[in-house]
């Protein structure tokens, strides 16, 4: 058995070419293009890494792509990384997830032979080789569990009676756990390193399952890390956040593991596109240069190591005050936008792109503090608010879109609608005309 290190990244949520959402417009070239290539950067950087890191094999759990997306620049992307890393000696094992199932990569065209398509619930256990011997293996799982959690029955578990490997790495799907993988790690953060205890029973494994190391966790959650017995389990969340709810760093994982040293984990940063969401607080003191201070602090707890080129940064304004109605004007938030990123501690090469979104609570509080059909037209939309797969499905259906490839598509892409930016447009819009109706009826 080896002595020396065996390494692997492990990555997931690719989504290849898949285009982020909520951007908002962008009018200069450069950080267009920058936006559009933001998924292939990512997987680019992973691909990289597992060259420089000398990885021995790549693992990639679920949603490689979109295949509503049918992207020809995703099939050649991929292909060429695989190419890459089989000439540079490193396996490749990929588990099919939601948006790329077995069907979509059986479907991609000269996918290289030495890429393993991997289903945990049907095949038989990978074989990772180093210099002709297998150095891991990696094997689906199912956890023993009663029929009122899983509703159906075990049908398969890690093979015993083989011989136990350096290395062995499991396949769990993140619908199996019962617990929130929902992590609160905070604003600006990157992935946190402590690990949660699953309570007992909870999830139990087989009991020829006691000798996995490292679970690799399939699903499309943000990143976690569970103890589970004596083993780590992990989901790496996914490369490059794809709208404003994905804030903070994303990456992949490097996974390190020494025979008698246990397993280690390193997170990789991949995103080029980092979102944000911070508060900023109006009180009737507050000036401009207040404000400036206060996003200037928020940007400096960033992580400066993050390889983030764009900044998407969303301010929520709280409070109450004169400067309340100053920041209703847009030459005003304009400007101090402007002095936010001449202030601004990030890196030089990085761009910031940046709004200011008033919040509904305090929306909603400015018009029921007055009177007439604008107070009463802002407490009718919020009734209506937040919007619903419901209420969008039933928008489709006003819409009166006719069954086929088309309507399909809408189906597809309702569930990456940013409902907050649907909220926030309706307030402001709500805004504007009554805000011209005021005018108009000033002037006559």
């Amino acid at each position: 058995m080896p002595s020396e290190a065996i390494r692997f990244i492990h990555a997931s949520q690719l989504l290849v070419d898949h285009q982020l959402t909520c951007t908002g417009p962008l009018t200069d070239k450069s950080l267009r293009e920058t936006v559009e290539d933001a998924t292939l950067t990512a997987w680019d950087r992973v691909v990289v890494a597992c060259i420089e890191r000398k990885a021995d094999f790549l693992l990639l759990t679920g949603d490689s792509f979109d295949r509503h997306d049918r992207s020809l620049r995703a099939e050649v992307a991929l292909r060429d990384g695989f190419n890459r890393l089989i000439d540079n000696d490193i396996q490749v094992v990929v588990i099919p997830g939601a948006r790329d199932t077995i069907d979509a990569w059986n479907a991609l065209a000269d996918l290289p032979e030495d890429v393993i398509v991997f289903r945990p619930e049907f095949d038989e256990p990978v074989a990772i080789l180093r210099d002709g011997k297998c150095i891991a293996s990696i094997t689906g799982i199912l956890p023993v569990q009663s029929p009122n959690k899983l509703g159906q029955n075990v049908t398969r578990s890690y093979e015993s009676g083989s011989t136990k490997h350096p290395l062995s790495v499991g396949i769990l799907y993140s619908n199996q756990l019962t617990v929130d993988t929902e992590r609160d790690g905070g604003m600006a953060n990157e992935p946190q390193d402590d690990q949660q205890v699953l309570p007992p029973g909870e999830l139990v494994l087989p009991a020829d399952a006691a000798s996995i190391d490292y679970i690799a966790i399939v699903g499309n959650g943000p990143a976690a890390t569970y103890t589970l017995g004596h083993a780590t389990a992990h989901q790496p969340g996914s490369t490059q956040g794809q709208s404003p709810d994905d804030t903070g760093a994303h990456g992949c994982t490097l996974v390190e593991y020494v025979p008698g040293q246990g397993v280690g984990r390193t997170f990789l940063p991949t995103s080029t596109v980092r979102w944000e969401t911070f508060p900023l607080h109006v009180e009737f003191g507050s000036t401009q240069d207040a404000l400036v201070a206060q996003m200037f602090g928020k940007l400096q707890t960033c992580q400066h190591k993050d390889r983030a080129r764009v900044w998407m940064i969303s301010w929520k304004v709280e409070g109450c005050g004169p400067m309340m109605v100053q920041l209703r004007d847009k030459q005003f938030c304009n400007e101090l936008l402007e002095l936010a990123e001449l202030e601004s501690p990030l890196p030089d090469r990085s761009r910031l792109v940046q709004q200011i979104d008033i919040s509904s609570m305090t929306e909603i509080g400015m018009a029921a503090s007055g009177e007439g059909p604008y107070g009463e037209f802002v407490q009718r939309l919020q009734k209506r608010l937040p919007v619903t797969d419901e209420s969008l499905a039933s928008c489709l259906e006003w819409a009166e879109v006719p069954p086929g490839p088309w309507r399909d598509r809408l189906v597809a892409l309702s569930g990456s609608v940013c409902r907050e930016n649907i909220s926030r447009s309706a307030h402001q819009q709500t805004h504007h005309w009554f805000s011209a109706a005021t005018h108009e009826g000033r002037g006559a």
